[in-house]
Parts: C-alpha cells; structure tokens; sequence
C-alpha cells in the first residue's frame, strides 16, 4: 500500500472536492491533478494542513516552557513595605537579578 507523503503548507479554505463527473485517479506521478491523482488530493492537502499545525503546535509548547520557566524567576512581597527580584542578562555582567524594594520607614516606629 502507498503513502501519501506530507509536505507542511497551508492552504487556507481549500481543500478539492472530489466532483461526480471527475474520474477516480489515484496515481502521484503523471497525474493530472498537480502530480497528485484527483482521488488523492483532498486527502493530500489535509494531510498537508496537519502536518503545518503539528509544526506550529510544536513551536507553541517550545515557547510556553521558555516562558514558564521564565516567569519562575520572578520574586517578591507585594506589600506597604515589599520588593521584587527581576532576571536582567546585563550586557557587561551576564544574568543577573534586579532588585526593586519600596517601603516606608516611621521616625520612633
């Protein structure tokens, strides 16, 4: 049995509609259908399709743990008196983290 192989594209809102009259051609190479047989290409495109959003999916997971594990390096007390530690990559230093405290201080309190 043959594979279709996937390609990662999208085509927006186009996927062929194998019509009544159209006749049944399952062959890739020679076909008249862009080299895919007309039976084929729906199945083609979508396959097409899916493979682009797996990609894209993929990408998406990637991103959310950078962002994750960079949202874990934040610190702090949100209060009257409270700081928060920010990561900075300090183009001199490298990583570092910033400090931002605020508070008040009462004479005799």
């Amino acid at each position: 049995m043959a594979t279709l192989i996937d390609a990662a594209g999208f085509t927006s809102n186009e996927v062929y509609q194998i019509q009544a009259t159209d006749p049944v051609e399952g062959a890739a190479s020679g076909a008249s259908f862009s080299g895919t047989g007309i039976s084929n290409q729906p199945h083609q495109q979508l396959a097409n399709r899916t493979a682009f959003l797996k990609a894209r999916q993929d990408v998406n997971i990637g991103n959310i743990g950078v962002l994750q594990a960079f949202m874990g390096a934040f610190a702090g007390s949100i209060a009257g008196n409270g700081y928060l530690t920010i990561p900075v990559a300090d183009v001199n230093r490298g990583s570092i983290v910033a400090m931002v405290e605020w508070g008040a201080l009462f004479p005799g309190g």
